[in-house]
């Protein structure tokens, strides 16, 4: 009986043997016939799955995301929200083998893009889904109807577009923190807990009561 292929777990390894490639070789070096030695397959083997060179790296792209999406997926959520938030949004940062091969590869494949152009969706794809975990984040962190029950500076409650924007600008910082958090610990040689103790103490101005929210227009003078 013919023994059945996972193909799922096929691509995986022909997304790592890629990532290895890139790593080892840089991404002029990528072809099929680089990638299945790596992968210890035949290149018609490769071809079966992905018959191109652009295919390839689309899919190696692609498990890139669905990694990080898979172990945010897998972190408890019965903990307390700084630790949950801590903890997703290090799944982006370069923290450990794994994570900084992906972001590695991530860079390299942006001077790819003009090969491969699908490419810029996929880096489009990544900088939404960050975008959109930070602004989770935030929500979590800050929620609006606690925002809403806080007077502003000038004894004023909130109105509910001003509490979007305040949530919505704090989502914007952290995710520009996050960003710049994964460059450096990329080009730094060590770790000594530096990056995770910033990413802490943003995430708990943002849990500090209150994100001030943009004033609204001032009222029309009484007639």
């Amino acid at each position: 009986m013919p023994r059945l292929i996972d193909h799922d777990q096929r691509r995986e390894e022909l997304a790592r043997a890629l990532w290895q490639v890139v790593t080892d070789k840089g991404i002029g070096a990528v072809s099929i016939r680089e990638v299945a030695a790596t992968a210890g397959v035949s290149a018609g083997s490769l071809r079966h799955l992905f018959p191109t060179r652009e295919q390839l790296v689309i899919a190696a792209a692609e498990q890139m995301l669905h990694n990080v999406e898979r172990r945010i997926l897998a972190l408890p959520r019965d903990v307390p929200p700084l630790r949950f938030a801590e903890h997703a949004l290090a799944q982006a940062l370069p923290l450990d083998a794994e994570r900084r091969t992906e972001f590695a590869v991530n860079l390299a494949l942006v001077a790819e893009e003009p090969a491969v152009p699908a490419l810029a969706g996929i880096r489009r794809q990544t900088y939404d889904d960050l975008r959109r975990l930070c602004r989770l984040v935030v929500g979590i962190l800050q929620p609006a109807d606690r925002a809403a029950s806080e007077p502003d500076d000038g004894g004023h409650e909130p109105h509910g577009d001003d509490i979007g924007t305040a949530l919505d600008t704090a989502a914007r910082r952290l995710h520009v923190l996050v960003d710049g958090l994964a460059f450096h610990l990329f080009q730094s040689d060590r770790d000594d807990g530096w990056a995770l103790e910033t990413l802490r103490a943003e995430l708990a101005t943002i849990a500090t009561p209150t994100l001030t929210p943009t004033p609204g227009p001032a009222p029309a003078p009484a007639r």
